[in-house]
């Protein structure tokens, strides 16, 4: 941990790339949130979504979303925010769903036998959330996937 943050409890802004607008402006935002006594920030996934939209289904894990307007790949914007938010003695984490992705998402065609169908797979089970028809569920319960998965993570 770095030396500034060191023994300071976590203080965590939520943010919500879509309200932060264009990356550009986001040192600004991070200048905000120092000074209102935060050490972390957290962020709602900025990546590229699936056809409906939704940033809580990622559809490609290598772009950020469109209104972020960054044009490079999404490690090198990734690093931007790391970068301008360290400057203002903020750390980000970010709020990512590794269990599941958009069904038309790049990682699901390139790998099919990895996510099933949100509803083909399961029973409704009224103890649980209801499966989603628009995401492609990791497919945990098989250990070589669960192996492949967390190789491609890392």
């Amino acid at each position: 941990m770095d030396a500034p943050l060191r023994g300071l409890a976590p203080k965590i802004y939520h943010l919500h790339p879509l309200v932060a607008g264009p990356l550009a402006q986001w040192p600004a935002h991070f200048a905000r949130i120092a000074d209102l006594g935060f050490n972390w920030a957290c962020l709602a996934p900025p990546f590229a979504p699936g056809e409906t939209g939704d940033i809580f289904l990622t559809g490609n894990w290598e772009q950020l979303h469109p209104a972020l307007a960054w044009q490079d790949g999404a490690e090198a914007g990734i690093r931007f925010l790391v970068d301008a938010a360290a400057e203002h003695g903020v750390r980000l984490m970010l709020d990512v769903q590794v269990d599941r992705v958009a069904r038309d998402a790049a990682i699901r065609q390139q790998h099919p036998d990895w996510f099933s169908d949100g509803l083909a797979d399961a029973r409704p089970d009224p103890r649980q959330p209801p499966r989603r028809f628009d995401a492609g569920y990791a497919r945990l319960d098989r250990t070589d996937v669960a192996d492949a998965l967390a190789g491609w993570w890392s």
